[in-house]
């Protein structure tokens, strides 16, 4: 049996390049357990802004501690564009 959060997420209008529930793990568990898109969308993008902020900042100290983040950032650039897609198609 799933939970409430589980079927509230499945009847979600989702693009059709969303990947699976499994792989979003336990902060999206919980903001989605909120079941508010608009707070999902502020976090992820605040989570964007912070770690290109971030990236900016050590790039001059140790070039290679930013290149660490290219795939984390190309990730969280991903999961930003499909919050606010799923924000926008259920608005």
């Amino acid at each position: 049996m799933h939970s409430p959060t589980y079927s509230w997420y499945q009847q979600l209008i989702k693009p059709s390049w969303s990947p699976p529930a499994y792989l979003f793990g336990p902060v999206w568990t919980f903001l989605f357990g909120l079941k508010n898109n608009l707070l999902a969308a502020a976090d992820i993008l605040l989570v964007l802004i912070t770690l290109i902020w971030a990236i900016v900042k050590i790039y001059p100290v140790v070039k290679w501690v930013a290149y660490l983040q290219i795939p984390y950032l190309l990730w969280v650039s991903f999961v930003t564009v499909l919050q606010l897609t799923v924000t926008c198609l259920n608005w």
